[in-house]
C-alpha cells in the first residue's frame, strides 16, 4: 500500500523495534512526506535511492547508496550515524552528506562522497573509509570541541580537505590514513 502525508509539513517517523528502511521504494510507498525522522533504536538503510533523514536517537546503519543528507538532533546526545563498507552516501544538491547536530558521532567505513559537517560540540568522527569533497571543505567543524580520528581517505578538491572551527578540536591520523588538502585547526586550542 502507500501511505500518503497530505498537506502540511509531514512526518515518518522510524520508531520501536530494530527495522529496515528500503529508500529503492520509500518515493513509492510514501507520498508527500517532507521529513523522515529516526526515533527509534537501529535502522538499516537498504536499497538505492534519495532520503534526507534526520537520527533523534539511535544507531543509523547505511548499508547501500543513497543520495540526500543524513544529520543528528542538535538536541540529542545518543545519535550514531554508521556507514557500511558497502554504504555510500552523496549529495546533488550543493548540501553536506552528514551533519552531525549536538554531541553525536559518526563512523564511515564506507564512501562519503560530499562535505561533512560536524557543527555539534562534542561530536565525533572516525573514518576508516573514504570522505572526498570536490567543491568545498571535505569535513569542517563548528564552535565547539570536535574529534576526528582518520584511517582512511580524507580528500578536498578545493585545497583544505579538513577545517576544524572555532573549538578546542582534536585531529588523529592512523598511520594508513590519507589527507588529500591542508588540515586547519582553526581557532581554539587544538
Amino acid at each position: 500500500g502507500v501511505a500518503h502525508g497530505g498537506d502540511g509539513n509531514d512526518t515518518l517517523v522510524l520508531g520501536g523495534a530494530p527495522g529496515t528502511l528500503d529508500v529503492s521504494t520509500l518515493a513509492a510507498s510514501f507520498t508527500s512526506f517532507e521529513n523522515v525522522v529516526q526515533q527509534g533504536s537501529f535502522w538499516s538503510i537498504v536499497g538505492r535511492g534519495e532520503v534526507d533523514l534526520t537520527v533523534d536517537w539511535g544507531l543509523l546503519n547505511v548499508t547501500s547508496s543513497i543520495a540526500g543528507t543524513l544529520q543528528t538532533s542538535a538536541v540529542s546526545d545518543a545519535a550514531l550515524i554508521f556507514v557500511g563498507s558497502s554504504g555510500a552516501v552523496t549529495t546533488t544538491d550543493g548540501m553536506p552528506a552528514v551533519v552531525l547536530g549536538g554531541p553525536n558521532t559518526l563512523v564511515n567505513s564506507g564512501v562519503i562522497n560530499s562535505p561533512v559537517v560536524a557543527s555539534g560540540s562534542d561530536s565525533a568522527i572516525l573514518n576508516v573509509g573514504t570522505i572526498i569533497s570536490q567543491n568545498t571543505v571535505a569535513i569542517t567543524g563548528g564552535a565547539g570541541a570536535q574529534q576526528v580520528e582518520n584511517y582512511g581517505l580524507v580528500a578536498s578538491g578545493r585545497g583544505t580537505a579538513i577545517d576544524l572551527g572555532a573549538g578546542d578540536a582534536r585531529l588523529s591520523l592512523g598511520t594508513s590514513a590519507g589527507l588529500g588538502g591542508l588540515a586547519d585547526g582553526g581557532a581554539g586550542f587544538d
